[in-house]
């Protein structure tokens, strides 16, 4: 989308890729490369919860915070984070995890994921 896209416009491309049963995950790339003012939280939040890639939605987040992974979309990032942990096959229940940064995507879904699959402290 170009950079002129206002928030309206990408609402409606999102409702649109929501409805079609062909597209089965949504990423926003953010921060949103506009001209116009878009909140990113309303945009986030717009896409379904099971196309939610990013697990960015507050359906997703919060599933996430509360320890749900069976049943939310953890990102990419701290799910092949995990995945690493788990295979080298080590004992880490019970350690302690030092998780350096907070943001959406990998350090806030990090620290709970590893503390919500009974890891770590």
């Amino acid at each position: 989308l170009p950079n002129t896209t206002t928030q309206a416009e990408l609402l409606r491309v999102i409702e649109n890729l929501n409805s079609d049963s062909s597209v089965h995950g949504i990423i926003v790339q953010l921060p949103l490369d506009s001209v116009e003012t878009i909140d990113a939280n309303l945009i986030t939040n717009s896409i379904i919860h099971s196309k939610d890639v990013d697990g960015l939605s507050e359906v997703n987040a919060g599933k996430l915070s509360r320890g749900d992974l069976s049943n939310c979309i953890v990102p990419c990032t701290p799910r092949g984070c995990l995945e690493l942990i788990e295979r080298t096959q080590l004992p880490v229940k019970g350690k302690r995890c030092v998780v350096l940064g907070r943001s959406k995507i990998v350090g806030a879904p990090m620290a709970a994921t590893t503390m919500s699959a009974s890891r770590t402290t």
